[in-house]
């Protein structure tokens, strides 16, 4: 029963890395049907396994095995640069704060500018207008 156990929480931490991914269920899938008995299991139809996708996991309930290796490979895939950000689509929330900042950040540098030019234009026009010119004779 005890391995019984251990394949069970790898099962999991393959379905908690992969299982998200269309691409790599396809892989999966296609995997099995290419070749059934190449020693390879299809970790979405699992014998004796009830699955339900969960987005909160305990660590120490859930992976007592393979847990302190989860939670590093969590803390390195963490996404950098702006492809990165662009690309990762695990944080929703993150996501679309980052993009609203670009977006805001973006217009308000537009309105900046905008101001600027107005602000320039009016101390001509002030300028213009304290200073004036004589008439031609």
């Amino acid at each position: 029963m005890r391995h019984h156990g251990l394949l069970a929480e790898i099962s999991e931490s393959y379905r908690l890395l992969f299982g998200s991914d269309r691409r790599s269920q396809t892989y999966f899938l296609e995997l099995e049907a290419s070749n059934p008995c190449n020693g390879f299991f299809n970790i979405f139809t699992l014998p004796n396994c009830d699955y339900e996708p969960r987005f909160l996991y305990n660590v120490t309930s859930d992976f007592p095995v393979f847990g302190d290796r989860l939670l590093v490979l969590k803390k390195l895939c963490v996404p950098t640069g702006i492809l990165g950000l662009w690309r990762d689509k695990r944080d929703s929330l993150q996501w679309y704060t980052f993009w609203a900042v670009v977006f805001l950040g973006c217009f308000g540098a537009i309105v900046a500018f905008l101001q600027l030019g107005l602000s320039a234009i009016q101390t001509w026009a002030t300028v213009a207008a304290l200073n004036p010119r004589p008439p031609p004779n």
